[in-house]
């Protein structure tokens, strides 16, 4: 009867995608880490495979357009993905991504309100937040604020939004 869709309908064409595009993150992800364990991760050419592999992991998850971004920054497995990933890129990735999360703070949030918490993806976007550069933390910190109090408030009830603003403030 009841599907894997939130409205008791069979799973539609989007959280489908969504759930082959997670799926298909992981497995560049355990290809990452197969890749990292090995003696050639050493070698100029294994470095040069390493970044392409974690570009190609942004481009899964971010360069995609902001309607997947806010799939996956609003879906429990796509926290979990992020809160694996995001520890890897460097620092214009992870700006990139928590930038991404506060321009679509309100979808984010309506897709959340189901979610369950991710606690590791707290801590990521909080550690993420902290080592911003100052400039780059205070623009983050007006979008969150651009999108007006009752968003804020409604944010703040999530651990992922307030380990956000803990990190910038």
């Amino acid at each position: 009867a009841g599907g894997a869709g939130s409205s008791g309908c069979p799973m539609s064409a989007e959280h489908w995608l969504l759930r082959q595009r997670i799926d298909l993150a992981r497995e560049t992800l355990i290809e990452l880490r197969v890749h990292a364990s090995s003696a050639a991760v050493n070698t100029p050419a294994g470095q040069d495979l390493r970044h392409a592999l974690l570009e190609r992991l942004f481009e899964m998850v971010h360069g995609a357009g902001e309607r997947v971004q806010a799939q996956i920054l609003g879906c429990e497995k796509g926290q979990k993905l992020l809160a694996d990933l995001m520890p890897l890129w460097p620092a214009p990735m992870k700006a990139a991504m928590l930038r991404a999360f506060a321009s679509q703070l309100p979808v984010c949030l309506q897709r959340l309100h189901k979610a369950a918490q991710v606690p590791a993806f707290a801590a990521t976007v909080n550690s993420s937040a902290k080592a911003l550069a100052p400039d780059a933390a205070a623009a983050l910190l007006a979008a969150l604020a651009a999108h007006g109090a009752q968003t804020l408030r409604v944010a703040l009830g999530r651990n992922e939004l307030s380990a956000l603003l803990a990190g910038l403030l």
